[in-house]
């Protein structure tokens, strides 16, 4: 099961560079403030706590998915400027209180600030969490609960106007070792050193630059704004283009992911690689809309303000969304700014008039300082009903949710913010520990990556996982996840990681690559036995070697001095421990850190596909293999352009002849599907293009709150449409479905044949107050007063689970309170009995990792391996039927036998080739057949035995089959039209 290790704000910590904080700019112009550690903003980019307009930039990446480093920015109207995702602070104000100094810090890491309350020289997390700051000489370090370590040094931090950022941030090294240095430049302005963030670069070797207004260092005076104004954000690989992490500019072999930022009058615009411009539209110093890439005028948002800055109407192309936004938020709660618990309601209304009103609760958690705690307490729909309630603990931490109709989920936390156990709440009552966890008693500097983590994992069933660590703390990776057993002395399932120190090797200032000297510990093997017991002590597992062990393995890039490496994963290969079955998939990369081409498992080159990117790394080309290795067919490939905002606007597919760099200049379009957009940038329509002639159109059409109320098959897609979606054309058999929502969203009647002659309701819903579907109706005339169709009702349990289906009464109206299907659970949500329609009852039971191991009726039981693949079947009332299963190194079913008249007999036996596909099939009579495919994997024939052709079949160019030729002579052709739909089938 998947346990929720930590709720802490750090979460994130080891994916990629998002530091909040103030942007250059701001750091000569405005007072400096962190963000609030409570930023409820919603889908139209409005805070529904401080009624700000907050909207983010588009963003720059560099490195693989989910590992590499990123920039973009986040419009902050309370500091009226733009704060700057690649950059962390510890902050606090100048203000002094009766008190004495503001004792209150806030820290700023990736998007998130962390509040601490100063004592002496100690910090305290205000929120519950166990992160924690340490000051000691000019360097204050945040340490995760993961393990993730922050520095921020006093040395370039900067104090202006009541706000003193009192350091910045300067490194993260994450458990596995994996560092990310922040560059800063000096100047002097006024006599005095001030910084700037000249770049971020990571220890495998990306880098993200910035570029800067002015380069000038002022000459001792006033530096001017210009210096400290990030105009270009560019996203490098290292192992490729050599960039002094301090140098003001670089020069580039070649076009990398960038934003720039540029001004026209007031207005902001952010461009990325590919000249792709959204504008931030200003006036009167507020940001009052925003223009996607490929609108010329206009705006897709228009915000409107009141006369205390909070948003009060957004408009789109849709429609228009108001807010009311209370001020005691904002002004601090003037009119009892003592008061320890205030709350705060803010109602947002769509363009259909549908509210929802979202409430936060505020703590006073100082008085002196009025420093308060804002936490979600509420949402309430447009019913009325309480959707959604949160309670806190008083470290704020979230404890219960309960949702409309009573029923919840809490969690339970250690004193250093773990959770250690998650519960649900009935509606009746009922209350049920589903999982819970311990951890090690303690955390000190040696075990700070590993402390956090846990030993143990309980189930709702109350059986145990086992967690071991890299005892010297070195990577913080788990090496030992034991399962529990699954029966009584069973032999418990076993999984064991191995990790190993890589350097990273990439270009220094001067241009040559030079190894790393940090090490990032990277897994590279992972280990389990099908059959056997896992390892005790320090023993290797009894299957380590042998065909019982399954094992992974990861290669990682390797560098030296005439190539470079981001320590990418280029191999990996799994198969049995005993080396005799085994398949390898091989990796290449763009220099962007994206994968160029997938090489395997089959040997050679043969199933090699290749992909191609633009330079804002979105996929452009895909070129599989050559189905018939020079045959008479191309490689089959497609090409995807992409609309001015980056969305999808043609898929081409077709072929191409070669897989080289320049394999996409070769591409012949066979067919294209075309999309195109409304103004509002919502799918309008899809169209199947071939030689320029339409073949096939369905529109799209929507309502104000952005719901797809009608989709349309056009019969005559070259024919003059309709604008509307929902308008079928005069005389026309266009297939029209039209959509109804309740307030809520959620979808209560389909009708099909829409504004025709005779359309059908297809079905009608309703829901539960906790938005379970409750009823569903079919829509056929049943003679009832209703007039609802055939009625299906459900039924759900305490803890909401679907506990009964009610069937339409046979006589037409409303359901059946004796033809019904119904079930119970046990903890951890697996069914335990049935009732079936017939009235028969059937029971079942689980072994330990929740597997099923008995039914009832027709009486089986089931065994299964460590791996959880079905080994044995029992059945009959004595168990005197089996049926037993064996499977290769990879995992695929390799013989079947049948338990008849005492003995075993083998019912059907299989082989696969390295890509897990059927070669062979052979039947408990000797009978076989082999199959041949070609590199894209399609069967081309069949033989008896290996050797007498029973079928052979031939394909074009776009995967479709085109001939069958059997063994006894008979032929089959099939031929398609310009749509891809069978036109003829013609045998001989």
């Amino acid at each position: 099961m998947i346990f929720p290790i930590s709720s802490r704000l750090l979460a994130g910590f080891c994916v990629v560079v998002g530091l909040l904080s103030v942007s250059s700019a701001a750091l000569a112009q405005a007072a400096l403030t962190a963000p609030e550690t409570y930023n409820p903003i919603d889908a139209n980019g409005v805070n529904l706590l401080g009624g700000s307009f907050s909207p983010t930039t588009p963003s720059v990446t560099i490195g693989p998915k989910g590992g590499g480093l990123s920039y973009s920015q986040t419009y902050d109207i309370n500091i009226g400027d733009w704060r700057e995702s690649s950059r962390g602070a510890v902050t606090t104000s100048t203000l002094v209180y009766s008190s004495g100094p503001d004792p209150w810090y806030t820290v700023t890491v990736l998007g998130q600030a962390i509040a601490f309350k100063r004592t002496g020289d100690t910090f305290a997390a205000s929120e519950g969490d166990s992160t924690t700051l340490v000051l000691s000489g000019g360097i204050y370090t945040l340490t995760s609960a993961d393990g993730t370590v922050a520095t921020f040094s006093t040395a370039v931090a900067g104090v202006l106007g009541s706000a003193a950022e009192v350091a910045r941030i300067t490194q993260v090294v994450q458990p596995n070792g994996r560092t990310i240095d922040f560059n800063y430049v000096s100047a002097l302005s006024y006599g005095s050193p001030t910084y700037r963030l000249q770049s971020i670069t990571s220890n495998d070797g990306y880098q993200m630059h910035f570029d800067y207004a002015s380069d000038a260092s002022g000459g001792g005076g006033d530096i001017g704004g210009a210096w400290y104004t990030v105009i270009k954000a560019t996203g490098l690989n290292n192992a490729v283009d050599a960039c002094g992490p301090k140098a003001p500019a670089c020069v580039y072999s070649r076009t990398w992911p960038s934003l720039t930022f540029s001004w026209s009058g007031a207005d902001r615009i952010v461009t990325d690689a590919l000249g792709r411009a959204t504008r931030y539209l200003f006036s009167g110093g507020l940001l009052t809309g925003v223009r996607r890439p490929g609108r010329a005028s206009g705006q897709d948002i228009a915000v409107y303000y009141t006369p205390d800055q909070m948003v009060e109407r957004v408009i789109t192309d849709a429609g228009t969304w108001t807010y009311a936004i209370p001020e005691d938020y904002k002004a601090g709660f003037p009119a009892s700014p003592h008061q320890r618990l205030q709350q705060s309601a803010t109602t947002v209304t769509d363009p259909l008039q549908h509210t929802r009103t979202v409430t936060s609760l505020s703590t006073l958690v100082d008085d002196p300082t009025q420093h308060r705690v804002s936490r979600l307490r509420s949402v309430i729909d447009v019913n009325g009903k309480v959707a959604w309630y949160g309670n806190y603990d008083t470290s704020f931490r979230l404890i219960s949710v309960i949702q409309a109709e009573g029923n919840a989920q809490g969690y339970d936390f250690d004193t250093r913010g773990n959770i250690t156990a998650v519960k649900r709440g009935g509606k009746l009552g009922g209350l049920q520990v589903i999982a819970s966890a311990t951890y090690p008693a303690n955390c000190t500097a040696q075990t700070l990556k590993t402390c956090n983590r846990p030993l143990t994992v309980t189930d709702a069933r109350n059986n145990i996982t086992t967690y071991a660590y890299d005892p010297d703390s070195t990577h913080g990776g788990a090496l030992i996840a034991t399962s529990p057993a699954p029966s009584a002395g069973a032999i418990q399932p076993q999984t064991r990681t191995t990790y190993v120190p890589f350097y990273a090797w990439y270009k220094n200032a001067a241009g040559v690559l030079t190894p790393e000297t940090r090490p990032i510990y990277l897994p590279t093997s992972t280990s389990s036995c099908a059959t056997l017991g896992p390892a005790v002590g320090a023993a290797e597992a009894p299957c380590v070697g042998t065909a019982d062990e399954i094992r992974s393995t990861i290669i990682y890039q390797v560098g030296g001095a005439s190539a470079g490496s981001n320590l990418l994963p280029a191999a990996t290969t799994s198969g049995g421990g005993d080396g005799v079955l085994s398949a390898t998939t091989a990796m290449t990369y763009t220099a962007a850190g994206d994968i160029s081409a997938v090489d395997g498992p089959l040997a050679g080159t043969q199933d090699t596909t290749r992909t191609y990117y633009n330079d804002a790394r979105q996929v452009t080309d895909v070129i599989g293999p050559d189905p018939d290795a020079g045959g008479g067919l191309l490689h089959r490939a497609s090409h995807t352009t992409y609309a001015a905002d980056g969305q999808v606007a043609a898929v081409e597919t077709g072929t191409a002849t070669n897989q080289s760099d320049t394999g996409p200049s070769t591409f012949a379009a066979l067919q294209r599907m075309v999309t195109t957009y409304d103004v509002g940038g919502r799918k309008a329509s899809d169209s199947l293009v071939v030689n320029g002639v339409a073949q096939t159109l369905t529109q799209y059409g929507y309502d104000q709150a952005n719901r797809l109320i009608c989709q349309v098959v056009r019969m005559n897609p070259t024919a003059t449409q309709p604008t509307s979606a929902c308008t079928p054309t005069l005389g026309g058999d266009d297939r029209v479905t039209y959509t109804e929502y309740d307030a809520l969203d959620r979808v209560t009647k389909v009708t099909t044949g829409y504004g025709s002659g005779s359309p059908r309701v297809e079905k009608t819903i309703t829901y539960t107050d906790n938005g379970r579907e409750q009823t569903v109706a079919d829509g056929k005339p049943t003679g009832t007063a209703d007039g609802r169709g055939n009625l299906t009702t459900y039924e759900y349990d305490e803890f909401d689970r679907l506990s009964k289906i009610r069937y339409p009464n046979k006589t037409g109206g409303g359901s059946s309170s004796t033809d019904f299907y119904s079930a119970t659970y046990d903890a951890a949500d697996n069914i335990i009995q049935q009732t079936r329609r017939g009235g028969s009852v059937v029971n079942y039971s689980y072994d330990a990792l929740n597997r099923l191991d008995y039914r009832s009726g027709v009486d089986s039981w089931h065994l299964y391996d460590n791996l959880g693949r079905p080994t044995v079947t029992f059945s009959g009332a004595s168990a005197e039927r089996a049926i037993y299963n064996t499977y290769d190194a990879l995992g695929r079913p390799s013989a079947t036998y049948d338990w008849r008249d005492g003995v075993w007999r083998r019912s059907t036996s299989e082989t696969f080739d390295l890509a897990g596909r059927r070669v062979s099939l052979q039947w408990a009579d000797n009978f076989w057949v082999s199959y041949s495919r070609n590199a894209a994997g399609e069967v081309t024939a069949i033989y008896e035995s290996g050797v007498n052709p029973l079928v052979g079949y031939t394909y074009d160019d776009l995967g479709r089959r085109t001939g069958a030729y059997r063994g006894n002579n008979a032929q089959t052709f099939y031929t398609y039209d310009a749509a891809g739909r069978l036109s003829a089938l013609n045998l001989d």
